[in-house]
């Protein structure tokens, strides 16, 4: 999800993967998600995802605010998404690219990044285990906000806050094939605006579409 400006590049590693959105999971019905620990080598950097995010929620509940972008998405498909512990070994390391026994398809993670508030790959099997990954950008200033309590009020923010939620539930989007949409009103919008916690018809219909 870019900061500025709409691109067409994921950052997940020192070379950049294009990232081919479209292809649908192989069994939908078992993903899972997990979550390296800190320290956990991502390319050249290393994953600061609770030093980033526990600052601003308890750790169970940022983690279930993860599970509740991908399970806020699956309700409109045929999609079912657990939870698997992670063995915590390097990102991209080789392995199986469904079903691995040592980490989810999605892993969520968060390291140092330019220009995006998070980045993400599709399932592409030219990625190896990177499909499906989501690193959040450790640089910028996420606020915790539950949904579920209605719109969150702006005034109390900061000018370069972002709603975490709604970044999440972009970058699940993309971790799901999704590819980024030119209307502006919609979750899948390329570029962040607003806080937008609300799947729209389109980013359903584009969901039910691809599964």
């Amino acid at each position: 999800l870019d900061d500025e400006g709409g691109v067409d590049l994921e950052h997940l590693e020192s070379r950049e993967l294009l990232a081919a959105f479209g292809t649908p999971w192989p069994e939908p019905r078992e993903l899972q998600i997990s979550f390296p620990s800190d320290g956990v080598e991502v390319s050249n950097l290393t994953n600061e995802i609770e030093t980033a995010l526990d600052q601003i929620a308890d750790r169970q509940a940022w983690q279930e605010l993860v599970l509740r972008a991908y399970q806020t998405w699956a309700i409109h498909a045929d999609i079912n998404i657990g939870l698997r512990n992670d063995y915590d070994v390097g990102f991209g390391t080789p392995g199986l690219l469904t079903d691995d026994p040592r980490f989810g398809e999605f892993r969520i993670g968060a390291s140092p990044q330019t220009g995006l508030l998070a980045s993400s790959l599709p399932f592409q099997s030219v990625a190896g285990t990177y499909s499906g990954d989501l690193l959040l950008n450790s640089n910028e200033s996420y606020v915790y906000h539950d949904w579920n309590d209605g719109d969150p009020d702006l005034t109390s923010w900061a000018e370069l806050d972002r709603d975490l939620f709604s970044v999440l539930l972009h970058e699940t989007g993309n971790t799901l094939g999704l590819g980024d949409s030119f209307l502006d009103w919609t979750v899948m919008y390329r570029q962040y605006t607003v806080p937008n916690g609300l799947l729209t018809p389109e980013d359903i219909a584009v969901m039910q579409a691809q599964y």
